[in-house]
């Protein structure tokens, strides 16, 4: 990455995008802007064919981040389409989704100036859609990782930038040890891609 770039996170709260938000901040790499997709209490049984429960608490998300002075932003679905305005005076480098609900429109999306991403914990393209790692515990699958992908139209069907396998000496993992090595996983490889951005690493692979 160069000094200056800067990242909008699109997050939730949960426990996956807690440990990136966390893994960039301790390699010194503070958002410019966090996006909550509810105002708190959320609540985000809407989605189709699945039923999500964020088991966290959105205050304390958003308030451990006003008070690393980086700016929330709530932006339900239905308002989304003021987004573009409300974020482009941050004239954002990247955009970073860490489990994020809702499809973004190209007026969004388009706020970055170089690439808008999300992590994914599976290996693109198994196992997509919004719970990969319960459908990969439900299957006991035994090859477990992260994508780094770029967005698209599509739910997790943009190009694929980065992968990396996770593994678990101790045997096989319980959800939440999955979602925090895939989170701190994913978050390296994104920081990797800023790092190698426009260079002959950065090669997105269609799925």
């Amino acid at each position: 990455m160069k000094p200056g770039d800067r990242i909008i996170l699109f997050a939730t709260g949960v426990l996956f995008s807690q440990t990136v938000l966390d893994t960039l901040l301790n390699k010194k790499i503070k958002p410019a802007a966090i996006v909550l997709p509810e105002y708190p209490p959320a609540s985000m049984g809407n989605l189709p064919g699945a039923k999500i429960e964020y088991n966290t608490n959105f205050d304390e998300f958003a308030g451990k981040a006003l008070k690393l002075s980086i700016p929330v932003v709530y932006a339900p679905e239905k308002s989304q389409h003021s987004l573009p305005i409300q974020l482009s005076a941050i004239q954002a480098d990247y955009i970073l989704l860490a489990c994020w609900p809702y499809l973004l429109s190209t007026d969004v999306t388009g706020l970055a100036s170089k690439a808008a991403l999300n992590i994914h914990p599976s290996l693109l393209p198994r196992y997509r859609g919004a719970n990969p790692i319960a459908d990969q515990l439900a299957h006991r699958e035994g090859e477990l990782g992260v994508t780094l992908h770029l967005l698209n139209e599509k739910f997790d069907q943009g190009d694929i930038l980065a992968q990396a396998k996770i593994s678990f000496p101790s045997g096989y993992p319980e959800k939440q040890e999955i979602e925090i090595e895939a989170a701190r996983t994913g978050a390296d490889l994104f920081i990797d891609a800023m790092k190698n951005y426009a260079g002959s690493d950065w090669r997105p692979v269609k799925q």
